[in-house]
């Protein structure tokens, strides 16, 4: 009822502003009930729904874009106004995509992605689960051996170098601008095709379109000849020349030019720019102080990291024990082998396993083991990749809660035994 009715008012947001809404009523009430969605279902977190949510709170400082027909008639100091919002809107935007790229490629800096090991198993996992959109990648392993993976990461990892440092520290001219288009497309064409029967189109279109953000600041004139929009290049900056510039003025707060005819951002939103940028930068840089170092093999601390990168080779826990003989043999936990059971040590009676009937009727298969759970009725295939390459991380919290479950659907389930 409630998530039906969220989503409606969610979709009747996004058309607000052809229904005669100002830009801003509807904007804000479709951000808000999208963050909504997203926040409450934490389980199914994606950095692609938390990228979406960043970036409609930024389009928000943006003024609407309302730089175009309709304000041709208005004032020069109203355009100005105007201008210095899109101006600030488009120069947090470029800093947002900055910092995805920032990430993508220091998280990449690990022995796990230059072997190609990383990359190896997102491909062939694509392949066994029939979304690799035909590419056989077991079959290319074979013809061009380990080598092929190695290649395709280094190649991650130079573009999204690449397409920070352009963002980042190039000012955005016309050379750069083809050159940042040149990268984006490459990355992002090729996860497109070869990864979005996994990931989906949005994300990779939404990289794509923010090919526009880096564009050369428009600035729209009344002294201008034909009232033809001038291009000002020369008076633009890199992200972090506008960074540096906004500290400065914060410092000293003389002027009120940018340079080129735009009012200069208030104190207050220069200020807030400053510290966006600082969180977004601080917020991934918990994970490996959170994880102790280890998340490249528990996952602790992923969300909100920008990094979804698979780096354990086992989809189950290992012990090293001692049996009665004092011999070393390893123990091996997987996710398919949790097995509801009524531990009969205090009764003296051997231990019995709860068959799926019990407790899930109608999820038995010829092909499973009926004592083990269902993991596919439980969880999806998102949800069981995490489990499967985190292990160690998540598979006793699922064990633990679904005993919490079963406790509640079965009356004691383990109180008659006969």
């Amino acid at each position: 009822g409630f998530k039906v009715l969220g989503y409606l008012c969610c979709f009747l947001a996004a058309f607000g502003v052809e229904l005669g809404l100002p830009w801003k009523i509807p904007t804000i009430v479709f951000t808000l009930l999208y963050s909504i969605c997203f926040l409450a279902n934490g389980a199914n977190y994606t950095n692609h729904n938390y990228l979406y949510i960043l970036l409609m709170i930024l389009t928000l400082l943006s003024g609407g874009g309302h730089l175009g027909v309709k304000m041709r008639d208005r004032s020069a100091q109203h355009l100005r106004t105007q201008a210095e919002k899109c101006v600030f809107g488009t120069v947090l935007l470029r800093a947002q995509f900055a910092i995805i790229y920032l990430f993508a490629s220091m998280w990449k800096i690990h022995p796990d992605w230059f072997s190609g090991s990383i990359v190896r198993i997102i491909f062939l996992g694509l392949e066994q689960g029939g979304a690799s959109r035909g590419i056989q990648w077991s079959k290319l392993e074979q013809t061009y051996g380990p080598h092929l993976f190695v290649f395709v990461a280094a190649g991650g990892l130079f573009l999204d170098s690449a397409m920070f440092m352009t963002l980042a520290f190039v000012p955005p001219k016309t050379s750069a601008t083809k050159l940042f288009l040149a990268f984006t497309l490459s990355f992002h064409c090729f996860t497109t095709y070869a990864m979005s029967q996994r990931i989906g189109y949005s994300f990779p279109a939404t990289c794509i379109a923010g090919i526009f953000v880096f564009l050369p600041v428009l600035v729209q004139s009344k002294s201008s000849k034909n009232g033809k929009v001038q291009i000002m290049e020369d008076c633009d900056r890199s992200v972090a020349g506008w960074l540096v510039f906004y500290m400065g003025r914060n410092k000293s707060g003389g002027g009120d030019k940018a340079g080129f005819g735009v009012t200069i951002p208030s104190r207050t939103r220069r200020w807030f720019g400053l510290f966006w940028v600082a969180m977004q930068i601080l917020i991934p840089l918990r994970m490996p102080i959170v994880s102790r170092g280890k998340f490249p093999l528990t996952g602790v601390a992923y969300r909100w990291s920008w990094t979804m990168m698979l780096h354990s080779r086992t989809s189950m826990i290992e012990r090293e024990v001692q049996n009665k003989d004092g011999e070393n043999m390893l123990v091996a936990l997987q996710l398919d082998y949790i097995s509801p059971t009524c531990f009969g040590a205090s009764t003296g009676k051997p231990d019995l396993h709860m068959p799926r009937e019990v407790y899930m009727k109608g999820t038995d298969h010829p092909m499973s083991d009926s004592r083990t759970l269902p993991m596919h009725a439980l969880i999806g295939p998102r949800q069981e990749g995490m489990l499967n390459y985190f292990p160690s991380s998540f598979l006793y919290r699922i064990a633990g809660g679904v005993a919490k479950i079963i406790d509640q659907m079965v009356n004691s389930p383990c109180g008659s035994r006969g």
